[in-house]
């Protein structure tokens, strides 16, 4: 980790930018441990309000522990992610920002010296890399249960500790959210995962991703600690789920041996095996464009691979399908529909890039007209018609309702309402709507023309 900045926020802030090499020399010039540093960088600003910036994060590795679960059953599949990057996602950085925040009161509560910083402290407020979630009531509730639950762990902790369990895997390292060396029992070491996303609940049983953290924890610290079980945690607030399971060291050794070590090397080779399927591609950032996941999908509709399914169904030869027959089909159907939607998402998002897709364009949807002004509307239909058909449920009446009052040569219709371009959608070539023009060199060029402004803590919140 290099070009580490910190320079002042405002005139209020005396100090001069200064770069730093790597995170220690930052703990080290403001007398605060590693943790509480790298905690302040997820946040983007010291407390003085001097900004604090890293120009060359540490990234995931290519086998990385999150994609475990899916390079392990999918060996292709890196290489079919390599240069996709991660794109912007609002759960991805919700879960980012809830994570962050998780880490910088953690930090402060670990270190006596400094004040106590609390989830609730940060309502309001935003993470300086993700201007467009600020932490809401019920991010602080669920991270500051997060960090409520930890007090069930005693013992020598460690917060966002990263970890390499490259001896298996080449290059493999990642950040375990929380590790705890146990005070009463030196032989258990725990591993906690905290996961925001309130989507599907991880079950911690044999899950890749814990156990890779733990043989890093074990590497990188088995010369110290005598460690004989590590107990693995997930806890998922948004779904009041926190689930444990334990494994013997010897146990996870021979799993690291005997499976990781393999699939590992399998996955770096450049003919890499496709093994497609509902888990491991859900999240896969190829699968719109994915061959083997189209056939796997194809095949599934065409009856030839619905893996519940005892006896083939002959469509062609039925009338009907009963509730057994549907209720057999349906688990294999749902990646089916998530590969329509992956696939239509990604030919509409080459549209809006200015990309061809043959035989296919962007219009605009179904729009919903609006007020202009709504508080002006509001005044006009006052003097219109009765104050109590102005208002529905307290709320202004939507402009088709005050359509079927004054009819739609009203004037109040045609100063007041005014209906917006329809959401882009891709539609086939044969579409009697209109073309959408898209000219995404002129959208870049306005801005690259833009000055970034400088953020302040103001601004950030």
């Amino acid at each position: 980790m290099k070009n580490i900045t910190i320079k002042a926020a405002s005139k209020l802030v005396d100090a001069t930018e200064m770069v730093f090499s790597d995170i220690g020399e930052v703990a080290q010039y403001l007398d605060i441990p590693r943790q509480e540093a790298r905690a302040y960088l997820h946040y983007g600003q010291l407390p003085d309000g001097r900004l604090i910036t890293d120009g060359t994060k540490y990234g995931h590795s290519v086998l990385s522990a999150s994609n475990a679960h899916r390079w392990m059953v999918c060996p292709a599949s890196v290489r079919m992610e390599e240069g996709r990057g991660e794109g912007r996602s609002d759960f991805r950085d919700e879960g980012s920002v809830a994570h962050a925040l998780a880490d910088l009161c953690l930090s402060s509560l670990s270190n006596k010296l400094s004040a106590n910083i609390y989830p609730e402290d940060f309502v309001g407020k935003t993470m300086i890399e993700y201007p467009d979630h600020p932490v809401d009531i019920e991010m602080a509730g669920h991270v500051q249960g997060y960090i409520n639950s930890l007090s069930d762990y005693p013992g020598m902790s460690m917060i966002e500790q990263r970890v390499s369990f490259s001896d298996w895997v080449p290059g493999g390292a990642g950040p375990a959210d929380f590790v705890v060396f146990d005070y009463d029992d030196e032989g258990i070491v725990t591993v906690i995962d905290f996961k925001y996303g309130q989507g599907i609940p991880v079950d911690v049983r044999d899950n890749p991703q814990l156990k890779l953290y733990a043989l890093g924890v074990f590497n990188e610290y088995g010369h110290l600690y005598d460690i004989d079980t590590f107990k693995l945690v997930v806890h998922q607030p948004r779904l009041n789920n926190i689930s444990e399971w334990t494994i013997r060291l010897k146990d996870l050794l021979v799993w690291a041996d005997t499976e990781v070590s393999e699939k590992a090397q399998i996955a770096l080779q450049d003919d890499a095996p496709f093994n497609p399927g509902k888990s491991q591609c859900q999240f896969c950032k190829a699968k719109p464009v994915c061959r083997a996941y189209a056939q796997h999908c194809i095949d599934l509709v065409a009856q030839e691979d619905f893996a519940h399914i005892d006896q083939p169904i002959q469509l062609k030869n039925i009338e009907t399908l009963d509730n057994t027959e549907i209720a057999a089909i349906l688990p294999d159907l749902d990646a089916v529909t998530q590969w329509i939607n992956a696939l239509k998402k990604y030919a509409q998002e080459e549209l809006e890039a200015g990309r061809t897709v043959p035989d296919h364009k962007l219009v605009h949807g179904r729009s919903v007209r609006k007020w202009k002004d709504v508080e002006a509307a509001e005044k006009a239909l006052r003097r219109a018609i009765k104050v109590e058909k102005t208002y529905k449920d307290r709320e202004i009446i939507s402009p088709a309702e005050a359509e079927g009052i004054l009819g739609k040569d009203h004037r109040i219709m045609q100063q007041h309402v005014h209906k917006p371009p329809g959401k882009p959608t891709c539609v086939p070539e044969s579409d009697k709507r209109s073309s959408i023009v898209i000219n995404p060199e002129e959208e870049f060029a306005d801005v690259d023309s833009e000055e970034t402004p400088s953020t302040t803590l103001d601004e950030a919140a």
